[in-house]
């Protein structure tokens, strides 16, 4: 009975094992088929597909398409390129939106800037102005100067009737709302200041005042080694220009012949000779008139009798 039971185990066991070779061969298999089924549809997909360097590129861009309403184009006709020539008192038009509900006093509308410009030049008060530009009806660029920002329309006419503006008889200012300008105002943009922040530009130190006292630092062996090394340099310096000045005096004196006896030395050309010292006349000092001598007395021949004893 044992022997019968371990004979049916053998034969389950190898029949189990058969199956599995079986059934791996023929995972094999399949595997195999599989990939050589497959290979072909991929190489044909490759082949079908259209690459970007294949398609021509545009030479122009005529529409948009959905980028034409999320992007809208810029008008660079309406912008101010250069605004190096504009004071700060030229605005544009976010500025007089901010003000639109306020008042101001309309003084000029010229064609020029300059004349704006000039007129500005000559206030103490140009801080309270401010002007615009506009295009006309001719396509012709305007400018129009306003004055202040008041809060009623009669504290702007108070204001035109304070301030001197010193304008011609010809212009007359007026009291208009802010809001009543923005249609007329050109599409521009006041750019920025520009700020070049590259490494090589120079840079801009402000110092400032400290109540504070900076302690001393006490000198290190280094600084001491340099200062030896500098008075040592000072020293060598001062000692090779004594000895060129001894040396271009000898040579001087050997270029000189000796004096002979009874002769004087030549005085060298380029040795200038000591100048006298320039003799300055004495103050002319009023003297007394001499005293008038007297005649001597006549002798008579008494006295040369006398004499002549």
């Amino acid at each position: 009975m044992s022997q019968t039971v371990a004979m049916n185990e053998k034969y389950f066991r190898r029949q189990a094992m058969y199956w599995l070779i079986v059934a791996a061969v023929v995972a094999v298999l399949w595997l195999v088929v599989w990939l050589l089924s497959a290979t072909p549809v991929i190489a044909n997909k490759a082949d079908n597909e259209i690459k970007s360097s294949d398609l021509p590129l545009p030479a122009t861009i005529t529409e948009l398409n959905e980028l034409k309403t999320l992007v809208k184009p810029l008008d660079n006709a309406v912008l101010v390129r250069d605004l190096r020539s504009y004071p700060d008192e030229f605005k544009d038009k976010n500025y007089f939106t901010d003000i639109g509900s306020r008042y101001a006093v309309q003084l000029m509308d010229v064609g020029e800037n300059e004349v704006i410009v000039d007129y500005l030049n000559g206030r103490k008060d140009r801080a309270d102005f401010a002007y615009f530009r506009y295009t006309d009806g001719n396509k012709k660029q305007r400018y129009v100067l306003t004055y202040g920002k008041f809060t009623t329309a009669e504290e702007a006419k108070a204001a035109l009737a304070s301030v001197n503006f010193a304008l011609p008889d010809s212009i007359k200012p007026t009291a208009v709302k802010i809001s009543s300008l923005l249609p007329m105002i050109d599409n521009y943009e006041r750019g920025q200041d520009i700020t070049d922040l590259a490494s090589t530009q120079p840079r801009r130190i402000r110092l400032q005042a400290t109540g504070n006292e900076i302690p001393v630092r006490a000198a290190t062996a280094a600084d001491e080694e340099l200062a030896r090394i500098s008075r040592q340099r000072a020293q060598e310096q001062e000692a090779k220009q004594q000895a060129q000045q001894a040396a271009q005096a000898q040579e001087q004196s050997q270029l000189v012949p000796p004096a002979k006896a009874g002769e004087t030395a030549p005085t060298p050309a380029h040795e200038e000779l000591p100048m006298a010292p320039t003799a300055q006349p004495e103050p002319h000092t009023a003297q007394p008139p001499a005293a008038e001598k007297k005649p001597a007395p006549a002798t008579t021949g008494d006295n040369q009798t006398e004499s002549g004893q």
